[in-house]
């Protein structure tokens, strides 16, 4: 999986069932370095979507994977140290646009979102604080994706605060089914009660320096920035809006956000 040996502790868990998706997929599993260790201590959780991107080139779909496993190495040494259980939870192939969209486009299909969120929230969770020694409190627990999968990590702290406290929202396909979740933002963000990372790169969405104007997808996260704002939250505490220039729609750029997206997860 990775060519250089870390001391981190790699859990696969295949076939795991769904009775509300009634399917069943992979959660791969990265606990702490020092999960071994220590018996005792129990550690926060981030949640990921599209797991097999997560940590692995070899099952990622483009070749590149997110380096969570890298990044988590790297954290582990800061001081204070920074350690999470993080869960990578695998798509499912053709149904991945369904079960990330929770609203149904047009055009695109979708609209099994909310679904995999009560999946999420009431399948995998449970088994994860089960089965490892998680801290299972809402403030302890982050959900984080890209594209689609940043679409539905919105959805979830949106629809979910009980249960996440913060959400990785990397370049999110808000323009989807009418850009549904933008007004659901402005109806139950609460600054009280959750914490966003949200960034987009200047050119997702268009060629290599040739857009002649802002691309949609960085106007749709001005929008949201903007949303947040103005339901009260605080630039740089409890929302972090990035636009990465240059930044286009893949793995390569995400990686590089990573390790501010766990910072900003983990820190206190």
């Amino acid at each position: 999986m990775n060519k250089t040996p870390l001391p981190g502790i790699m859990k696969f868990h295949r076939g795991f069932p769904s009775r509300v998706l009634k399917n069943k997929r992979t959660l791969l599993v990265c606990l702490p370095f020092t999960y071994a260790a220590d018996k005792t201590r129990r550690y926060p959780v981030i949640y990921m979507h599209d797991g097999q991107n997560v940590f692995d080139s070899s099952t990622s779909y483009s070749g590149v994977e997110w380096g969570a496993y890298e990044t988590a190495a790297a954290l582990a040494k800061e001081e204070p140290p920074l350690e999470a259980i993080i869960v990578g939870i695998y798509n499912k192939g053709e149904e991945r646009i369904s079960e990330y969209a929770p609203d149904r486009d047009a055009v695109r299909g979708g609209g099994k979102g909310r679904k995999y969120s009560e999946f999420l929230v009431k399948e995998v969770k449970p088994f994860i604080d089960s089965a490892y020694r998680t801290l299972s409190g809402r403030e302890h627990t982050a959900v984080a994706g890209s594209s689609l999968g940043g679409l539905i990590s919105l959805f979830l702290i949106l629809e979910y605060p009980e249960v996440f406290s913060k959400a990785g929202v990397l370049s999110p396909s808000l323009h989807w089914a009418g850009h549904t979740l933008l007004p659901l933002a402005g109806q139950k963000a609460d600054p009280e009660k959750m914490g966003i990372w949200l960034s987009m790169g200047t050119e997702e969405g268009g060629r290599p320096g040739k857009q002649k104007k802002t691309a949609e997808s960085v106007l749709d996260s001005r929008r949201l920035r903007n949303i947040l704002l103005s339901r009260g939250f605080k630039k740089n505490k409890n929302l972090v809006y990035y636009e990465e220039k240059g930044g286009r729609h893949n793995e390569k750029y995400w990686a590089k956000l990573l390790p501010d997206v766990f910072r900003f997860f983990l820190k206190p």
